[in-house]
């Protein structure tokens, strides 16, 4: 991709710096009317097969048909009948806003222009449906101009006139709501005439002919109390001047709404007025709201199937809106979808597709759309689906955005490829539409190559391509381009339309997203900070996901101020940011799915003592326990086996035992941190008479048991003793010993065809394995048998501590595993140990082992490492001098030149459980800015050389603290090691 490098250097400092820049985005529509086709037209779209659409179409086709007879003429009955179908069809098909309606407005346009100006009801016809196709200034032109033609203003000569009178004014009353006209002085003296006539009209008239035009001045008096309160318009005023003529039988008209007298009226819905009924809508949530808002959406529905009129209001799609949103897991909301369909918002569609028996279905109400909003819904609701399903839905049904069904990221790549090979000199021009598409449809390989081709200088679409780079960031997790596309929405002209605008928040969200997954705080705050003003409050989630992963010493107080002032966080985020920052109690959050949300935050900061507190309000919630658990695993500090066995007392709540992932997880948690004997107390407790036979856990607790006595008595399991759970395997084979150890697997047929998936279902080496059997129950038995030992010398020994502390030395093109093995069998040492952290086979140096029984968490380490950097390909880096990672590993240059070089750096653990994460942490940061290890050889790993290992040991005090009690320091120099056979002669050779 081709950028500016002088607006790259300006932008980012002085541009973006500013909240102002979104100030300088034109956000005014444009209010140029397109021109109305001279007849109507067929869509070329799919159109629904239900009868309404087969009549609409046949009619529609019945015009076209006339016309091309007889050009310029079209029968007055005839047209008047096919737009009475569209405005039916508009008014209660669920599929009345897809791709295949979007012109029927127009259409109705060109019927209505075949009609004599005074026809009243072709008008209110015309009118409505510009109000379903949310065209309401189109339809407010249209009334007026009916209002004001002089057969109007000489009334109506009967009773059918008089009721088009009446839903005229109805329609234009809707339409005045939406696009704030005005009225003129002929309106409101039609208004007064009509209400006084059809009220002389109905109570000189039959009881049996009263209904309609009581119905119709019962749309009209609900019509206007609609815009009384949903409109500031200068004559508000003069409408709650006018509830004295409309009928005193119709209750509320004109008044606020109340809560209560509301709740007694509930029982007779039928002469509430629409407003009111939607304001019952917005009660606080609760489980007796779902049944409330389904009877509201049955009276919506029942009265606009009643009352033809009433479908002005959009009264049911509303509600069901609002139930669809609120409750998508209710049974309801199925129904709400399915009745109304393509008439809901589409981000209630998208919040009932999250649901799992939602999505093919909110889906196919999305499909059969087109626009800028099914688009993005249609996006979001692929986020978490795999490429390959978004692939395939944009081939079945086209580009959601430009309503093309034959358009998808196949036929643009193909058409481009075609410019390219004719020679077009202007075939850039199509890359915006074709990168949008790959991106859209997983295509990374293909939008990648063709992204270098795409000319940012140019700027005309860089917001376009911005927003399909940060979708592919998200699907390929390259969140180093997050720089890029920020440099592409600074150099971008103002988004022109609400599509630019939307395209801009979803690059900005998902940059933040994409650097949050990664674990990038640093990187998504400066990127908030740049860009806050382009996130709407229905991105709010996303920036509380930002405020709360910043640690103890990130500035969170002036990033919780900016999210203030752009109305982007509640009062939960508040709340537990001053728990995790400012000593707040967790006790604060007094609702339970505050306390679910906020346990889960403070369980990945490793905050135990807040998870505890949440804990101990809702003791028997099985699911806190295992967040508890979790928190203790993300634990930097020390936390003792007294200390957990309070926190985890014996015995925990029954239900605990009864859920098989907090048992797992509170095993896995004692065996990493060494509470071997809490977790043998809580077994035995677990497999005492008579639980054992009734926990689900209780065969779990025999293999923990057996892991346990290998662990601390270095007593092995028994040779045919069939192990099921795979954690339990991984760690026998995990620990280093003297002697093999050998057991017996079961794993599910799935897992276990192939060594090669016994391998990865277990976590252990592929070599150590026989060939799985296949049993009779559908599972299948495989041996593991730990590796052999290589070769090894005594004075590869570097130090053995009387703590059970052993130091030995890694040659080149070495296993670890292997390597450790041979060191304790040289030593004649029969303990069980483990290796505080993993070594690649192309890396060597110090490496560490410590007893199985015991625990690193009472010690830091400092390991000086010597290692190769070389610029990653295809990515953006920063000089090696001037990168971040240089300073914050106190790195010292050896030597190189070009974008190889050779550095040694120090890496700090201040805790033993971070130790293993160390090399790791440090190839992310060296990946953040362009740089990584060297791989001399395809899977042998990274090349490195620890040259030195230094071990603090700390005491706990009293007050539960870490006191450093000495420390040791381990180093290689000084000797000559080399590789021991001549299979090593290729291993790197480093200047020792």
């Amino acid at each position: 991709m081709w950028v500016s490098k002088a607006r790259r250097a300006l932008c980012l400092s002085v541009f973006w710096r500013s909240s102002a820049f979104f100030e300088l985005y034109g956000r005014a529509h444009s209010t140029e009317v397109a021109e109305v086709p001279p007849s109507p037209q067929l869509s070329s779209h799919a159109a629904p097969t239900d009868e309404a659409w087969k009549r609409c179409q046949a009619l529609l086709q019945r015009v076209q048909s006339r016309m091309y007879i007889h050009p310029g003429q079209a029968p007055a009955e005839l047209c008047r009948e096919a737009l009475t179908s569209i405005e039916h069809l508009l008014a209660s098909s669920p599929t009345r806003r897809c791709t295949a309606a979007r012109r029927l407005w127009r259409d109705a346009l060109a019927l209505q222009s075949y009609l004599p100006a005074h026809d009243i009801s072709a008008a209110a016809d015309t009118a409505s449906v510009l109000l379903f196709s949310d065209q309401a200034q189109r339809g407010c032109r249209v009334c007026s101009q009916a209002v004001g033609h002089p057969q109007f203003r000489q009334g109506p000569r009967s009773d059918t006139e008089l009721s088009g009178y009446l839903r005229l004014l109805s329609v234009h009353s809707m339409c005045a709501c939406y696009s704030h006209e005005s009225f003129s002085p002929d309106w409101w003296t039609a208004l007064v005439d009509s209400v006084d006539e059809a009220k002389r009209v109905i109570a000189a008239a039959p009881k049996p002919r009263r209904a309609p035009m009581a119905h119709a001045l019962e749309v009209l008096a609900w019509s206007l109390d609609w815009l009384h309160h949903h409109n500031d318009m200068p004559e508000r005023q003069a409408l709650g001047a006018l509830k004295a003529k409309l009928p005193q039988w119709l209750p509320f008209l004109f008044d606020e709404f109340d809560a209560t007298t509301a709740k007694l009226s509930s029982q007779s819905l039928a002469l509430l007025p629409p407003r009111w009924l939607l304001m019952m809508t917005t009660h606080p949530e609760g489980d007796s709201d779902a049944v409330a808002l389904e009877r509201l959406l049955r009276h919506a529905l029942g009265r606009e199937k009643r009352c033809h009129g009433s479908n002005v209001f959009q009264l049911s799609s509303r509600i069901a809106d609002i139930l669809v949103h609120r409750f998508p897991h209710h049974p309801s909301a199925a129904h709400a979808v399915a009745t109304l369909g393509t008439a809901l918002q589409c981000s209630s569609v998208h919040s009932y597709g999250t649901t799992r028996e939602g999505f093919d279905k909110a889906l196919g109400v999305l499909t059969r759309m087109s626009g800028a909003q099914p688009y993005f819904a249609t996006q979001a609701l692929l986020h978490h689906r795999s490429a390959e399903t978004a692939a395939r839905i944009q081939e079945e049904h086209g580009d959601l955005l430009t309503g093309n069904p034959h358009l998808n990221w196949r036929t643009a790549l193909n058409f481009t490829m075609k410019q390219v090979e004719a020679a077009d000199p202007h075939w850039r021009v199509y890359l915006p539409e074709t990168l949008r598409l790959l991106s859209d449809a997983g295509k990374l390989k293909q939008f990648w190559s063709l992204l270098q081709e795409y000319n940012a200088v140019d700027a005309t679409a860089n917001i376009s391509v911005a927003a399909s780079l940060s979708r592919a960031m998200q699907l390929s997790a390259r969140w180093w381009h997050a720089m890029e596309v920020m440099d592409l929405l600074v150099s971008a002209p103002p988004p022109r339309d609400a599509i630019e605008d939307q395209l801009v928040t979803t690059a900005c969200a998902g940059t933040l997203r994409v650097l949050l997954q990664a674990k990038r705080w640093q990187e998504a705050l400066r990127v908030f900070l740049m860009v806050g003003d382009a996130f709407p409050p229905t991105e709010s989630a996303v920036v509380s996901r930002l405020l709360t992963s910043m640690p103890m010493y990130a500035p969170w107080q002036m990033a919780l101020a900016a999210a203030t002032q752009r109305g982007l966080t509640s009062d939960t985020t508040r709340i537990i940011l001053l728990c995790l920052h400012a000593g707040a109690s967790a006790a604060l959050l007094p609702h339970a799915h505050q306390q679910k949300a906020s346990a889960l935050i403070f369980a990945q900061h490793g905050r135990w003592d807040l998870v505890r507190t949440v804990v101990e309000q809702r003791p028997i919630d099985v699911s806190l326990w295992r967040t508890l658990v979790q928190a203790m695993e993300h634990c930097a500090d020390d936390v003792n086996e007294q200390t957990a066995a309070i926190v985890f007392p014996v015995p925990l709540p029954h239900d605990c035992w009864h859920d098989t992932s907090f048992g797992n997880a509170f095993a896995h948690l004692c065996v990493q941190r060494g509470w071997l004997s809490l977790l043998s107390s809580h077994l035995s407790c677990l497999l005492a008479p008579p639980a054992s036979s009734v926990t689900p856990m209780s065969r779990l607790g025999v293999e923990y048991g057996h892991l346990l006595r290998f662990l601390q008595s270095n007593h092995f399991p028994p040779a045919e003793f069939v192990f099921t759970d795979s954690y339990v395997v991984h760690q026998l084979m995990s620990c280093v010993t003297g002697r093999r150890v050998s057991v017996v697997a079961k794993l599910p047929a799935a897992s276990g065809s192939t060594k090669q998936q016994a391998s990865t279902y277990l976590r252990v080496p592929y070599e150590i394995l026989s060939v799985p059997r296949g049993e009779g129950d559908g599972t299948a038995t495989v041996r593991v048998t730990s590796a052999p030992t290589s070769t090894y010398l005594k004075e590869h020994c570097i130090f053995i501590a009387a703590s059970g502390l052993v130091v030995g030395y890694k040659v080149p093109a070495s296993a670890l595993f292997t390597s450790a093995r041979g060191l304790l069998r040289v030593l004649g040492n029969n303990g069980v140990y483990r290796l505080a952290y993993h070594m690649s086979v192309a890396s060597s140096g110090l490496f560490l082992l410590y007893p199985a029984s015991a625990s690193l968490t009472w010690y830091s380490f400092k390991l000086r490492v010597r290692l190769c950097v070389a610029v990653m390909p295809a990515a953006p880096y920063v000089p090696l001098l001037a990168t971040s990672f240089f300073d914050r590993y106190a790195m010292r240059w050896r030597s190189g030149e070009g974008d190889r070089h050779e550095v040694e750096a120090v890496l700090l653990a201040t805790s033993g459980q971070e130790v293993r994460h160390a090399w790791r942490s440090l190839k992310v940061d060296l990946n953040a800015e362009g740089w990584g290890p060297v791989e001399p050889d395809a899977g042998a790993g990274d090349m490195y050389h620890i040259l030195e290992l230094q071990v603090s040991r700390h005491a706990p005090t009293i007050e539960g603290n870490a006191m450093l009690a000495d420390v040791e320091v381990f180093t290689c120099h000084g000797r000559s090691l080399k590789p021991l056979g001549a299979d090593d002669g290729e291993a790197a050779e480093w200047d020792l």
